[in-house]
This record gives C-alpha cells, sequence and structure tokens, in this order.
C-alpha cells in the first residue's frame, strides 16, 4: 500500500506523461515500506499511514512522530512525518522532517523535492534553489540513461516552477486545478 502523499505524487507524475518517473515513485514507495515495517515502529507508521490516508492529518503526524521515536534511523517515517506535518500547515516541521530523512537516506528523490517545494512555502528561496541545483546537477549526471532521469526532469521542473524560475510546460505539468492542490499539499508554494 503507498501512502496518500507518495500516491497523490505518482497520480501527477502519471497525469503529467511521465510514467516512468511513476513507476519509480513507486519503487522508492515499496523500499521505504520495507524500512519502515520493521521493529517497534510498525504498527506506528501503519497507524500512520491510515491516519494519512482517511485525511486525519494531525493523527498522521502523531503517529509518525511516534514512529520515528521508536525508529530514529528510518528515513521513510521521517518522510512520511514530513508529509503529515506539510497538510497540518506545520511547514517549518515539515522542512526538519525532510531534512532528517534526506540526513538519513539521500537517494530517494521525493523528499529532496518536497523539501524544496516547502523551503518555497516558507520563502526560504535561496535554500530551496540549493536544493534544487543539487536536483539539477543529478539530472545532468544522469542525462536520461538511469532510471530515475524522468522523475529527476520532473522534479526539477516542479521546484523550478514553484520558485517561478520558469513557466510551467506541457510535458512536465498536469492540469491547472491539479497542480494547485498538489502544490498546495505536496509543499509547493500556492498557485
Amino acid at each position: 500500500m503507498i501512502g496518500l502523499g507518495v500516491g497523490l505524487t505518482i497520480s501527477v507524475a502519471l497525469m503529467a506523461g511521465c510514467a516512468a518517473a511513476a513507476e519509480s515513485m513507486t519503487a522508492d514507495a515499496g523500499a521505504y515500506r520495507g524500512g519502515a515495517a520493521e521493529g517497534g515502529g510498525r504498527t506506528r507508521y501503519e497507524a500512520g499511514l491510515a491516519a494519512y490516508e482517511a485525511g486525519r492529518f494531525a493523527d498522521a503526524a502523531k503517529a509518525f512522530g511516534l514512529a520515528v521515536k521508536a525508529r530514529p534511523g528510518d528515513a521513510d517515517a521521517w518522510y512520511q512525518l514530513g508529509q503529515a506535518l506539510s497538510r497540518t500547515e506545520d511547514v517549518a516541521g515539515a522542512v526538519r522532517a525532510f531534512e532528517r530523512s534526506i540526513k538519513l537516506d539521500a537517494a530517494p528523490v521525493a523528499p529532496r523535492r518536497d523539501l524544496a517545494l516547502a523551503l518555497t512555502r516558507l520563502r526560504q528561496d535561496q535554500k530551496a534553489r540549493s536544493v534544487l541545483e543539487a536536483l539539477k546537477g543529478e539530472a545532468a549526471a544522469c542525462a536520461s540513461r538511469c532510471p530515475r532521469a524522468r522523475e529527476l526532469d520532473a522534479a526539477v521542473a516542479w521546484v523550478e516552477q514553484a520558485l517561478g524560475v520558469v513557466p510551467p510546460s506541457a510535458s512536465t505539468r498536469p492540469p491547472p486545478d491539479d497542480m494547485k492542490y498538489a502544490l498546495r499539499n505536496l509543499g509547493g508554494a500556492p498557485a
């Protein structure tokens, strides 16, 4: 089962015509589940997922908070905590959770993308640009050769759009109402 935040991101990627990015995000979500499902934090983590999927974001944040206390080395639990905090409008808390997730596992694209989007909501554009430059560097090094190329390209496009760097392009942008919803709820600036 994929969390609503990850599921929404995958849905937006599919709407944007990025099937490869959606597949990569699904794989990342599955890899995250493996780490989060082990040990004492499992029940709390699963409770957090259930609350998040039911739209009870404050309850989800509380459950994920307990999960990270039980398993402080679980990058996915920190990422999910960031997602839940973002939905409760605790964007500063979401930034801290995304940063912790990235510190534990810098490989997944989603926490870095969502960190940059949350930073734009806090009007910390310089920090968001720093994350954007790192994503751009990874995308350039990948140059369509790695499995995450489309996901990286989509993340770069989303962050650039949130920062107002470039206008939205038809190839990376879902319909306007979906983009507004996704940016608002995944940590980006209101469109």
